[in-house]
């Protein structure tokens, strides 16, 4: 009778040793995936987002002095219309994409017709903006790219 009771005793403390090694491998696991998503996720945005024409160029131009701001704005003016104009149709496209998907019956030709023109749409907004960034960096003293380049 005291042999089943000790096998119980060590077994009962294995399973509780069992159970914590689970519980820390689980949470290192979880730790492991976390920190390759993360890296994943925001590390692509981070290197070089400036020299691609992803960044937020209002606020560097914000930060400069007035003239210069004055400078840049009258530059890049004309095209800060066609921007938004880009914009208001990338929302219409999306909604008629909407339409299109939740349409009956589904019309996959016209769902991706909506979808090429959501396509269409963000292309030319994206290099327009990459147009209006190398307009306002050529106008821009060394300090002023840097901190540009530093701004993403």
């Amino acid at each position: 009778m005291s042999d089943e009771s000790g096998t119980t005793g060590r077994r009962g403390r294995a399973s509780r040793w069992l159970w914590g090694g689970l519980i820390a491998s689980l949470a290192l696991n979880c730790l492991l995936i976390g920190l390759v998503g993360s890296a994943m996720w925001f590390g692509s945005r981070h290197h070089s987002a400036a020299a691609t024409g992803v960044t937020n160029i209002g606020r560097v131009v914000r930060m400069l002095p007035a003239e210069r701001r004055q400078t840049i704005r009258q530059l890049v003016r004309p095209d800060l219309d066609k921007m938004r104009a880009l914009r208001q149709t990338i929302r219409e496209v999306r909604q008629q994409a909407t339409v299109a998907l939740t349409a009956e019956p589904f019309d996959k030709a016209a769902y991706a017709a909506a979808q090429q023109r959501i396509l269409d749409a963000e292309l030319a907004l994206r290099t327009l903006g990459s147009q209006v960034l190398v307009q306002s960096a050529s106008v821009m003293t060394l300090q002023e790219r840097q901190a540009l380049a530093d701004a993403d």
